[in-house]
């Protein structure tokens, strides 16, 4: 998979910028944003491993357009009930995981981060790093486009001793 994250510091118009791109994307354009991506693995997911009942309801919100900014949320709820999350963990977990390692110590060892901010920080590389897990496993074709990467704002990335 490739991917481009857009850097900066906090405000500075990362997706301000993403959503302008968005809007002006055309057909010719060949990316996708993260939320895209796992839409589409959700919808291939949905035709083969879930319950009737809700592969119908997702299928068809989708279809329709009806609640758009549910989408995401709903996609992730079929990748955790086909255990896509924890096929891409078990297949292609290491690589990614030690991304998250990195990530985590310097959180940790950051002494400027308040506690509660390092949760939040936590969290959002926790669903970064399995959204990039299930899109690398998945095999997503396309380049995926992030606002909000596992890079973006963060100073300590400059830090990072990799020796």
């Amino acid at each position: 998979m490739k991917y481009i994250e857009f850097l900066g510091v906090s405000g500075v118009g990362k997706t301000t910028l993403f959503r302008e791109l968005v809007k002006r994307r055309t057909k010719d354009d060949h990316w996708i944003s993260p939320e895209e991506a796992t839409i589409q693995i959700a919808k291939d997911k949905a035709f083969s491993d879930v319950s009737t009942n809700k592969k119908k309801l997702f299928l068809g919100l989708l279809k329709s357009g009806v609640l758009r900014n549910r989408h995401y949320g709903m996609a992730m709820q079929i990748l955790e009930d086909t255990d896509a999350i924890e096929q891409a963990f078990w297949a292609i977990g290491d690589r990614h995981n030690q991304l998250f390692d990195i990530h985590l110590r310097c959180v940790a060892e950051d002494s400027e981060i308040e506690p509660r901010r390092k949760a939040r920080v936590v969290s959002f590389y926790l669903q970064r790093v399995q959204e990039m897990m299930v899109m690398d496993y998945n095999q997503v074709k396309q380049v995926v486009v992030f606002d909000d990467g596992l890079l973006h704002n963060h100073g300590y990335i400059s830090k990072i001793d990799c020796s």
